[in-house]
């Protein structure tokens, strides 16, 4: 059975491995982290709200609201509204940004935005990255301004739902992608991690040691016997 004695005894035998195992965890880490493309990030925050005229009306309506909630998330995403976000003439955006391959274009929308839902509310969140401060800004100003004037062509009813931005578009002023710090600490906690299995499974075990002995030791006993 390996102790924790046996565990240090091994680990002071194996320190330079032990070093090795975290600096090349520290290495990939950082090298995949800088080979992704630099983003910042604009977030912001709508409020879909829907008549209601008493208070079943109002548990129906936020009812309603998640549910239509769901079918934004769903609808931003999509060609046809990135074709009304495209088509934006108050904001800096371009298709240029994108692939005209369609395919990777949609890829490349898909991945330019998270959106969350705030269960029972009928909010939803949104982060929008590009690679400079003022274009990620740009573009959740245009996604904002799309879902408020023009999202009707979606879903209808524009006489009974309405999309407020509650929170205005907020960019960061340092890069959001990739999370350096993060992705390098992951790591740092997987060399950790392998290192201390390197340790373990590299311990001699001492069960065999004195198997041997007795062996050494009847080896000796038969030449003395057959010098008798």
């Amino acid at each position: 059975m390996i102790t924790l004695n046996d565990f240090k005894q091994n680990l002071k035998l194996r320190v330079k491995g032990v070093i090795n195992i975290i600096a090349i965890s520290l290495f990939f880490a950082l090298g995949l982290s800088l080979l992704q493309p630099f983003l910042y990030k604009s977030n912001f925050s709508v409020l879909i709200v829907q008549d209601a005229k008493n208070a079943d009306d109002v548990y129906t309506a936020i009812k309603s609201a998640d549910k239509l909630g769901s079918l934004l998330q769903k609808i931003v995403k999509t060609s046809d509204f990135f074709d009304a976000v495209m088509a934006s003439k108050d904001y800096k955006v371009s298709r240029d940004d994108f692939s005209t391959d369609e395919r990777i274009k949609r890829k490349q929308w898909d991945k330019m935005m998270d959106i969350s839902l705030v269960q029972d509310t009928g909010i939803l969140e949104f982060n929008v990255y590009y690679k400079t401060k003022e274009g990620a800004e740009e573009y959740a100003k245009a996604i904002a301004d799309t879902l408020m004037n023009r999202s009707t062509q979606f879903y209808g009813a524009s006489d009974i739902i309405k999309i407020r931005v509650i929170n205005a578009p907020l960019t960061s002023d340092n890069i959001a992608k990739p999370k350096i710090v993060l992705n390098v600490a992951m790591g740092l906690l997987f060399g950790i991690f392998a290192a201390i299995l390197y340790v373990y499974f590299t311990i001699e075990s001492k069960d065999n040691i004195p198997v041997e002995q007795d062996i050494v030791e009847g080896d000796k006993n038969i030449d003395k016997f057959n010098n008798i």
